[in-house]
């Protein structure tokens, strides 16, 4: 669950960055630091099939920027990948595909939801 505001990179891109944290280390390997940035991307609706009847284009994306070390930069598999981003009532859903296990944990422990408060 994203409880942080989505950053805007255009009108109708949206950076996930400002609210998932990563690891500074390689999102394919977990071993070196990173210094190849890549790009987890996914399509999503800004809403309801409705205001596609009016013309307005709610089509949008998300985008998740990672890095990569210079040993796993030439590889083509998909460190991160964007699985579902989904508004459920009020709140915006997102679930990640990791490849790497133990990156996927560290993730985990980066990124614990803080509980509302009222």
């Amino acid at each position: 669950m994203l409880t942080g505001g989505v950053g805007a990179v255009t009108g109708d891109k949206y950076s996930l960055n400002s609210v998932v944290a990563l690891p500074a280390a390689c999102g394919l390997c977990g071993l070196f630091p990173g210094t190849k940035v890549k790009l987890a991307t996914a399509a999503f609706s800004r809403g309801s099939g409705a205001s596609s009847l009016v013309g307005v284009n709610l089509n949008s994306e998300v985008l998740l920027s990672y890095q990569v070390c210079r040993f796993c930069a030439g590889r083509s598999e998909e460190a991160i990948h964007i699985d579902k981003f989904e508004k459920i009532e009020e709140e915006w859903h997102l679930t990640l595909d990791i490849l790497n296990p133990e990156v996927a944990k560290r993730i985990g422990e980066l990124n614990v939801p803080v509980p509302d408060v009222e």
